[in-house]
Parts: structure tokens; sequence; C-alpha cells
């Protein structure tokens, strides 16, 4: 069961299955919206949300019917606010032919939405799960101790795994132009559900970002604090004296241009970098703070080892409903 919400500066789902009939409306000719950064601030469409959705769901005049099918459990509402709270439900079952073993997923949660003024919005939310997955999931957990899309899993009654989830962020909006938001989730580049430049199939993670627009132009920085939960093991370190698993930061540049309706090209930079990459190193380095200098320059010029990626993403609307995109990344790129 899935419940929609429609705050004002609150965040798109991310997910193919949800934006599937949203991408009706954001991918077309006539459209100037800026669709490959996700997720996407509701504020910046140029449509309602509810208007799209509420084609595809029935509005029940039995109040219990409509709290289950087609809207949130709470609605508190204004003249300054409005604040909304759903619960969380996912059961699904499954066979396994080849161990003839039957797989399941149960999922328990919330989600808390709202908006205070014009200016700032939050989300919140939170899932715990237990599951027992197909044979090829299944392998794939054992060897990394990662369930995929979700983070680490724990061993439940011997043949399944548990795992928990929790999201949330503050958005900040001034007028139509600058936006700001802290959260702790996940992002996407990308205008399918793949990406070369930044995936959304990993576990949620701490981010700042800044995002600008005008004229045909919007431009992301993301800064994100990332973890390796293998690195000690992977490397033959002892943990014994750290504190939580190994970081590494992220530090992201995106300049994405609308040429017109029809065509848009975006460029985009990172840098990934170990804390205390090396002897005597304080760990965080703020020369990569910089939200617009080019950082495959600065890595340079600081004789650094970090990791960068320079890359590209195009769109083009073709006829009959459809588009051509593409990604084309580099990664370490030099010159000498």
């Amino acid at each position: 069961i899935c419940f929609y919400s429609y705050s004002q500066h609150t965040n798109l789902l991310l997910g193919r299955s949800y934006a599937s009939d949203i991408n009706r409306e954001l991918y077309t000719a006539g459209s100037n919206i800026h669709s490959s950064f996700k997720p996407i601030i509701q504020s910046n469409l140029s449509f309602q949300v509810d208007s799209v959705l509420g084609n595809y769901y029935k509005s029940y005049e039995n109040l219990y019917l409509r709290k289950i099918f087609s809207e949130h459990l709470m609605i508190l509402e204004g003249p300054d606010y409005r604040v909304i709270a759903s619960p969380i439900v996912n059961f699904s079952t499954g066979k396994e032919l080849i161990d003839s073993k039957s797989t399941f997923v149960n999922t328990r949660g919330y989600l808390i939405e709202g908006d205070l003024g014009k200016k700032i919005s939050f989300s919140t939310s939170f899932f715990e799960n237990q599951a027992i997955f197909s044979n090829y999931i299944d392998i794939y957990i054992k060897d990394n101790k990662v369930v995929p899309g979700q983070g680490f899993g724990r061993e439940f009654k011997g043949t399944g795994f548990d795992y928990a989830m929790s999201s949330g962020y503050v958005t900040y909006r001034q007028q139509n132009m600058f936006t700001l938001q802290f959260g702790h989730g996940k992002n996407f580049i990308g205008d399918g559900y793949r990406s070369l430049l930044l995936s959304d199939n990993t576990f949620n993670y701490p981010y700042l970002k800044f995002q600008t627009t005008f004229w045909k132009v919007q431009y992301t920085t993301l800064y994100a604090e990332l973890m390796d939960i293998n690195y000690f093991e992977t490397n033959g370190l002892s943990n014994w004296d750290q504190m939580g698993y190994a970081k590494k930061y992220l530090s992201s540049h995106y300049l994405s241009l609308n040429t017109n309706n029809k065509f848009n090209i975006s460029l985009f930079e990172s840098i990934v970098w170990r804390m205390n990459h090396a002897p005597g190193s304080s760990g965080f380095d703020v020369n990569y703070l910089n939200p617009i200098a080019m950082l495959r320059p600065m890595e340079f010029s600081i004789n650094s080892p970090d990791n960068v990626l320079v890359g590209l993403n195009t769109k083009y609307k073709l006829p009959f409903s459809s588009y051509l995109y593409g990604q084309f990344v580099l990664d370490e790129f030099s010159i000498t």
C-alpha cells in the first residue's frame, strides 16, 4: 500500500514504479523541467502531482476505505502549516523454484511530511524489515553483508535477513531560485533507472545539497559522507580502535542546461576521498568544499591520490512519447 503526499518543497520519491506515471508528464516536449538530478523537489514541477496521480486512485466515501487506499491516516492543516502521517506496510511472498524455498518480505514503518510556512518543508520515515530472498540475492548478501539498496543485513532465523532503513531531510527554498536541503537519504543522476554518475542502489547517507535554478540552467552542489563496511576486513586491518565503519566523502558539481524543450545536456564532476588517506592527514579536506571550482585541477594541485570522476548526461525528446538518453564517464581523467 503506497501513500502519496503533495507537499510544497518535499521530494518526489525515488523508484521506477512510483515515478512511471509522473514521468509521463515530466518528459514531455513542452516541459522545461530539469529531470536528471533526482529526487526532484515538487515545487520545481510545472504540474501538480496530485492531479496526475489522482486519475489512478479512487476516492472512497467510506472513511475507513478512504484512509486505507486514497488518503493519509493523519492530516493536520492550518493557515501556515500542513503535516501528514501514514503507516508504511508491505507484505509479499514468493517461491524459489530451485530449492522449493518460500520467500517473503515483511515491512512495517511510517512516513511523516510537512510544510512550515512557504519556505520550509520536511520529511522523515522509518521501516523495519524481515525477509527471505531468492538464491541469487541471498548469495550476494552473504558475500557483501549488504541488502541491495538497503544496507547492512543481519541474519534472521538462519535463512533470512533483518534490516532497517531511516530517512529524513529538511528543505529551505528562497523564492524560486535557491534551494538548500540537508538530509539522510539517497540521490540519483540520470534519466533512466541506472546511472554511471551517481546511483541510488546504496544505503542512505548524510548529505547537504545546494541547488540554483535560473533561465534554462540548474546548478547543483552535493556534499555527502559515505562508508565502506568491508574496508578494514578487505585490507586486513583490525577496527577495534575505530569509531564505526571507514568513512569517505563525496563532493560533486552538476550543471544542467535545457537548450530547448527537447534537448538537455549536463556536465558532471565529483571527487571521493577517504578520511586520513595519507600520514599526517587531518581527514576532511576543506579544498573540496568550494561549490564552483573545478575539482580535477584542484585535486592535481594538492598532489592528492583521491578519485575524480567527470562525465556527461544528455537527453533528447523524440516523437511518439519517447526520449533518447545517455551518459559518458571518465574515471581519473588526466593528460600527460
